[in-house]
């Protein structure tokens, strides 16, 4: 039986709420652990599989963090083979992601955040990789722990604030639905926590889009990026069959060591919040953009 699979919601949403029906979105859930992959793995953290004759790259110092005046090498972030993340919109004659950033901050006029850079590559090309890749051994919170994934497609998710659902919707069924449940339906139900692929943003506040600056259409959901696979009571919905033997503890407040790291396996701190990640599907390049939200 596939253990990286997330347990069924206490309520059929759409049943009981049909006019969330149309919201309806997948995800796919990458749940990272730690581990050692290869240039050939899809990873967080990992190595990437980077051509030799393409030098790593690396920024001037910045007045951020523990890197002022000195120049920064990239950090890997994400990356994602075809053959695992199908979901992935993969441009024609690509069948990787690579994502990294600088383990530094930079400021824009609402965020301040590490700069995320995307690379979309046809794997069969590259014939002989980058070795010495300058490797970053701290525990800068930007600096992940490697780890390998375990894709879960087809996960159901729905809007996580009222802004992206029409004006005048009736919330009092499942306001009720709540306060007899206990659960949390926008934290807890509607939409999945931790690293994934596609779906809904993860807003912990008011939601925020961006606009692509091209065409200035609503960008898409390309990913999101979020340093726990669960966060308060979201252990209730989001924990996978992989982790069940932490449900009761964590049902009793109790905490144990070694579901830190399957809660926090990349050990990146966003400072509780989730760094999501959109592209523009029609535009020429692919553009992306980014929104920290925490």
């Amino acid at each position: 039986m596939n253990e990286w699979i997330t347990p069924a919601p206490p309520i059929d949403l759409a049943a009981e709420f049909p006019e969330l029906a149309p919201y309806a979105r997948t995800t796919t859930r990458l749940h990272p652990r730690r581990g050692e992959p290869g240039v050939h793995d899809s990873s967080l953290g990992g190595p990437l599989l980077w051509p030799a004759n393409e030098p790593w790259p690396i920024k001037p110092g910045s007045d951020f963090g523990p890197f002022e005046d000195t120049p920064v090498p990239a950090v890997p972030l994400l990356q994602l083979y075809r053959r695992d993340v199908a979901q992935l919109p993969f441009p024609a004659g690509t069948d990787l992601l690579q994502l990294y950033w600088y383990p530094i901050e930079h400021d824009t006029t609402d965020s301040s955040d590490p700069e995320i850079m995307m690379v979309w590559r046809d794997s069969a090309s590259v014939t002989e990789t980058l070795t010495d890749v300058p490797r970053d051994d701290s525990d800068y919170p930007y600096v992940p722990i490697p780890c390998v994934l375990h894709p879960e497609p087809g996960v159901v998710e729905y809007p996580s604030r009222t802004t992206d659902l029409p004006e005048g919707w009736d919330w009092s069924r499942l306001d009720a639905f709540e306060e007899g449940s206990g659960w949390g339906a926008f934290h807890t139900l509607f939409v999945a926590s931790g690293v994934k692929v596609g779906g809904w943003p993860n807003f912990y506040q008011d939601a925020t889009w961006r606009y692509c600056p091209d065409c200035g259409r609503r960008m898409e959901q390309l990913l999101a990026l979020d340093g726990v696979e669960w966060n308060g009571e979201g252990w209730k919905r989001w924990i996978p069959r992989a982790d069940e033997r932490f449900r009761t503890s964590l049902a009793a407040g109790e905490y144990r060591r070694d579901a830190r790291a399957a809660q926090c396996p990349s050990g990146i701190d966003l400072g509780g919040g989730c760094l999501n990640l959109y592209y523009c599907p029609v535009c020429p390049g692919m553009p992306h953009a980014q929104w920290y939200d925490r």
